[in-house]
């Protein structure tokens, strides 16, 4: 009876002892990675171990193992985590990844509407840069280009790109913070299935958008691309200037029929083609 004592409190301080010594912890589950140049795997969770393979950003990692307890790598937390892609198993440092984002069609196309409203709030965010520039490089650069990237693929994505990054701080999402936002109301919604992975989503949707004239200074260029009808040179002339008689701010009401094709990737669905029509549009001041 003794001896079937001493092996039972031995066998259980064994497995105690095994338990305490578990350094990681088993987990299956998709993230992506959020590094902008990459995160690099390695043969071991330590930053000097040799490297396996560069991960670009964006893409899809199945996380099978991971560490318990959290290190600190260039004053970002993670932890270590044992990730496969495309046949190749390994370590990344887990503070470059996010968890993956699933859009249902209507999800993608709400946060693509309110863009406006989300950089307002990360204006207050981000109270601490003092100069445009740099609420430029923040706002616009890197959280605006965020969002597109999570919603939208293939050529809308690039066209996105490309106006955000050869864009300046005084166009486009970023004027309107300093104009006021604009405001898009749903009106009505049909949906036509192309094929099991591929959507098409028509709206009719008001918009109501803030405008100053110093970033578009004459009346035939607004009514050539916002399609107005309700207003003359004359009336526009009499109208008064702003601050410093450069700028006059005014509001433009807009009914859009706006398409969305959709396409359905890894469980998400992504915006690839935008096409848009103004059906009619008036100026407020």
């Amino acid at each position: 009876m003794k001896r079937r004592a001493i092996l039972v409190i031995s066998v259980a301080l064994a497995i105690a002892a095994i338990g305490c010594g578990k350094k990681e912890k088993e987990t299956n589950k998709i993230q992506v990675v959020k590094a902008q140049t990459g995160l690099v795997m390695r043969q071991a969770p330590d930053l000097n171990s040799p490297k396996v393979t560069l991960v670009p950003y964006g893409e899809e990692v199945e996380v099978v193992e991971e560490q318990a307890s959290a290190v600190e790598i260039n004053s970002v937390s993670g932890k270590w985590k044992k990730v496969t892609w495309k046949e190749n198993t390994a370590w990344v440092f887990g503070g470059f990844l996010k968890e993956k984002e699933i859009n249902s069609p209507d999800i993608a196309i709400e946060r693509y509407y309110k863009m406006g409203i989300t950089l307002e709030e990360l204006l207050k965010q981000y109270k601490e840069h003092q100069n445009d520039q740099a609420k430029f490089d923040k706002l616009v650069k890197n959280d605006l280009l965020e969002n597109y990237k999570s919603i939208m693929t293939g050529s809308e994505l690039a066209t996105w790109t490309s106006a955000i990054n050869e864009g300046s701080m005084f166009s486009g999402y970023f004027a309107e913070i300093y104009s006021g936002l604009s405001a898009t109301k749903i009106v009505s919604k049909k949906e036509e299935k192309i094929n099991e992975d591929e959507l098409r989503v028509s709206l009719t949707v008001k918009e109501e958008e803030p405008y100053n004239l110093e970033f578009g200074p004459d009346l035939k260029s607004i009514i050539k691309t916002y399609n107005v009808k309700n207003i003359t040179q004359d009336e526009f002339n009499k109208k008064t200037a702003g601050k410093n008689d450069t700028e006059l701010h005014f509001t433009i009401h807009r009914n859009v029929e706006q398409t969305f094709t959709m396409k359905l990737m890894k469980g998400s669905w992504y915006i690839t083609k935008i096409d848009r029509k103004v059906i009619d549009s008036e100026i407020l001041f």
